[in-house]
């Protein structure tokens, strides 16, 4: 009886072994394709952020590791390209089709998407900072004064005390030949005294008469050659690179400006608010710059939208990684940094433009500037037009 078991046990043992063989065998001769995985969605986050792949590439891993299911793709487009393409976005020419389901835009983008009827998108804030004036601290000091101007008043009598074309030294320096120049060394004067450019309705003498101040005020430095000769020429980098060799004492940038500064002047370096009207009453206002997310209404938005909230809470990464005082960073302990964050939070960013498109605003208010300094009008008429052209 124990061997006729022991035979039978046998052969059940052989057919188990020789069943499991088969089954291995057709698992390795399946076609891969028959073999089934857990889908992956792939996503393009397209950027124009050079030289931060690094921590682009650490965002990436820390995302993909808490969403198995998405993989993102880092796609960088210089940031002129980019610009182009916003602007045609929505054409038929598939040159001008938006790159990428997670796009990284900065304030002038976002204008000229928000205008274009042709493109639904979904919208993530991700980084907004301020546009300070900048200062040499070595220059003020050569010239008797141990404070930065806190009004327009001081600031002139500054000016002409430091200015001295002679040894080519100069107050100041506008770069006019580019959108963002103009932004900062025009509209940056002009909302520091309080005034907003766009308006929805009848525009007041009160605004005009304000604006006529600070126009004035802008073609007395030109007159009197406070200003770095051939402003409509010069672009933002030159008058950067124009104040950190020492040929200007003051300029207004952006915070994203702060670590290259600092790594080449030091204790050179200062920065304030820049200075308003004498009558002016209130918390500094600053111009602004940022960076935002948008998102194409495509078949995945959903996923896009998870790689975009994971930005926008890792946003501090971003901006301690440019060392720029911006909203939810945590900031250095530095003197320097805890001073740039202190002034920050004590003004107000302005937000103007949110009708029109930021570069058609600009495009219009150079144009008028140029008939002011060339004198064909004066700043009373160029007020008012520039209100006419920008009322809605």
């Amino acid at each position: 009886m124990l061997i006729k078991n022991a035979k039978k046990w046998n052969r059940d043992i052989v057919l188990l072994i020789i069943a499991l063989a088969v089954l291995a065998f057709t698992f390795f001769r399946m076609p891969r394709n028959k073999i089934k995985s857990a889908p992956v969605t792939i996503l393009t986050f397209t950027h124009s952020w050079e030289g931060r792949e690094g921590l682009l590439n650490e965002l990436k891993a820390g995302f993909e590791e808490q969403n198995s299911g998405i993989k993102i793709e880092l796609q960088f487009l210089p940031y002129d390209r980019l610009a182009e393409i916003l602007r045609k976005a929505g054409q038929s020419d598939p040159e001008f089709a938006l790159p990428g389901q997670i796009i990284a835009v900065d304030k002038r983008g976002l204008s000229e998407l928000r205008n274009n009827d042709s493109i639904e998108t979904e919208i993530f804030p991700l980084l907004r900072f301020y546009n300070p004036l900048f200062y040499n601290t070595e220059i003020l000091s050569a010239a008797g004064f141990n404070r930065p101007p806190k009004t327009r008043t001081e600031f002139l009598a500054m000016a002409k005390q430091i200015a001295d074309p002679q040894t080519g030294i100069y107050a100041v320096a506008f770069a006019l030949d580019n959108h963002r120049g103009i932004t900062r060394d025009i509209c940056g004067w002009i909302w520091a005294s309080g005034i907003l450019l766009e308006n929805s309705g009848q525009v007041s003498q009160r605004d005009i008469t304000a604006l006529e101040s600070v126009l004035e005020f802008l073609t007395t430095l030109e007159k009197e050659k406070l200003i770095l000769p051939d402003m409509f020429n010069i672009n933002e980098d030159e008058k950067r690179e124009s104040f950190i060799e020492g040929k200007i004492a003051f300029y207004i940038g952006s915070a994203q400006d702060l670590e290259m500064l600092f790594s080449a002047m030091g204790n050179k370096l200062g920065f304030t608010a820049i200075p308003a009207p004498d009558t002016y009453i209130g918390k500094p206002l600053f111009g602004s710059d940022s960076w935002n997310l948008v998102i194409p209404k495509t078949a995945h938005t959903a996923e896009a939208a998870l790689f975009a909230r994971y930005l926008s809470e890792h946003n501090y990464l971003l901006a301690k990684n440019w060392a720029i005082i911006a909203e939810a960073m945590e900031y250095s302990a530095e003197m320097f940094y805890e001073k740039a964050a202190e002034l920050y939070i004590s003004g107000e960013l302005i937000d103007d433009f949110t009708e029109i498109p930021i570069r058609t605003a600009e495009t219009i208010i150079i144009e008028e500037i140029k008939k002011l300094f060339d004198e064909t009008q004066n700043a009373g008429e160029t007020a008012k037009n520039i209100f006419n052209h920008l009322t809605r």
